[in-house]
């Protein structure tokens, strides 16, 4: 990784600045250096605004994709899930993070998407289910009957008789 993007990255996690390093890199990349501007891109996107991230890493994640990284291309596909999940796009977010799952779990890269495989068939996490099914999930816990449950049945029971 070029050294500016690699010092951007390093100053942001301690806090300071680095998007200027950042717009550097990019400037100086070669149309031919897909993984390294997708790498830089990625960073670039953690100096944005939340609006802005989510566009910058799409391209970082088509970069990534179109250059081979696939180390790089979890994290920047993780990092659009979780931009999509603060702009309220669930079902993006969910779709992005399955996309990173899939590709760590063909790379035996688990622990880059919460140190787990994808869940077996038909067992969703909580992150996988619509908002209507968490509604219904929170409904459930709180044991409220659902339109589904035998306590709103319409019908009434029957005693059976052992006699």
């Amino acid at each position: 990784m070029p050294w500016r993007t690699d010092l951007a990255e390093a100053r942001l996690a301690l806090g300071l600045p680095g998007a200027d390093l950042v717009a550097d890199q990019l400037a100086r990349l070669g149309p031919a250096n897909r993984r390294t501007r997708g790498i830089t891109l990625r960073v670039l996107a953690a100096t944005a605004d939340l609006a802005q991230r989510v566009p910058i890493l799409r391209e970082a994640v088509d970069e990534l994709q179109a250059g081979g990284d696939q180390l790089e291309l979890i994290e920047a596909l993780t990092e659009l899930g979780e931009a999509q999940h603060a702009l309220g796009e669930y079902s993006k977010a969910r779709t992005t993070h399955r996309r990173a799952q899939q590709v760590a779990t063909k790379h035996h890269l688990y622990e880059l998407v919460g140190g787990r495989a994808e869940s077996a068939p038909g067992v969703q996490s909580i992150e996988e289910l619509s908002d209507a099914e968490r509604r219904v999930a929170a409904l459930a816990a709180r044991g409220t009957p659902t339109s589904r449950s035998p306590a709103s049945s319409s019908s009434p029971s029957v005693p059976s008789s052992s006699t």
